[in-house]
């Protein structure tokens, strides 16, 4: 489950960053607590609490895990790294151009989609073995009516149909690390599925949404809604459609001078295989 905390944390920081140009070692330390829960008819049964340090520089994420792992965003090279110190070794990602990565992944699955009438099972069998993401959501959306989309919907807890986004601004507002946040909340049908505590001082550019997007970690009106917030959230939270919350508070904030070499691969560590999925 660390992964999709880790995916949102590092996807709503990116555009913070995306508009720099030069690296610097100004960083900003983020403390931050992760609460994962499961909801089961209205009821929140605490599941893990872990913590990390987010550490943001101009072009460089890297947060940092308890267990010693840890990943780093380099916007120069367009590039993120899966970093183990306990075994040495790290994996990397090319965060550019998913789209199409995803296209290229499920090639030939694809063809033999397009080759079965649109009203025939196998058509829904052969989606559910595409990649998750946005682009399969829409797939299952855009079959016909029956027992295979019906099967596909319940699988992945999506709503019959694409459901219809809208953001909140709330003119609630409270002091995080040292920062007045203003409370913003994402609804799906008029159902919450997110909300975030947005410092506006941190500017966020148009990026979030095609990132949020193409990765798919949530749907692209989801995304487009999204982008609309403009602030660097402290806290926040998203009720996966699984039943999972996972729910982000900062602690604490610090200014900070660190080296480059604290946003590189450590030398000597040794390049695996990278696991499939983003």
């Amino acid at each position: 489950m660390r992964v999709c905390i880790v995916n949102f944390i590092l996807i709503i920081c990116l555009p913070l960053l995306i508009s720099s140009t030069l690296f610097s070692a100004e960083t900003i330390a983020l403390t931050q607590q992760v609460t994962e829960s499961v909801v089961v008819e209205g009821r929140q049964d605490q599941k893990k609490v872990s913590n990390q340090t987010l550490y943001i520089a101009p072009q460089r994420i890297r947060l940092d895990h308890t267990d010693g792992s840890f990943l780093l965003l380099d916007f120069d090279k367009d590039m993120l790294y899966d970093v183990d110190t306990l075994l040495k070794n790290y994996q990397e990602k090319d965060i550019r151009n998913f789209e199409q990565k995803w296209q290229k992944a499920n090639e030939i699955l694809l063809k033999q989609v397009e080759g079965v009438p649109e009203n025939h099972p196998r058509r829904g069998e052969l989606i559910d073995q595409l990649s998750d993401g946005p682009s399969k959501w829409n797939m299952i959306w855009k079959l016909p009516a029956g027992k295979a989309k019906d099967d596909l919907l319940a699988k992945y807890n999506l709503t019959p149909e694409p459901p219809v986004v809208t953001v909140e601004k709330t003119t609630e507002k409270k002091l995080i690390a040292g920062y007045e946040c203003q409370l913003f909340r994402v609804l799906e049908n008029g159902k919450l599925r997110s909300f975030a505590w947005v410092a506006p001082d941190v500017p966020l550019e148009k990026d979030l949404a095609e990132f949020l997007r193409v990765t798919g970690i949530v749907e692209e009106n989801i995304a487009k809604e999204l982008s609309k917030i403009r602030g660097f959230p402290l806290e926040y939270a998203m009720f996966w459609r699984d039943g999972r919350l996972e729910h982000t508070v900062t602690a604490a904030s610090e200014k900070k001078n660190l080296d480059k070499d604290f946003f590189e691969v450590p030398k000597g560590f040794v390049k695996e295989q990278g696991r499939s999925g983003f």
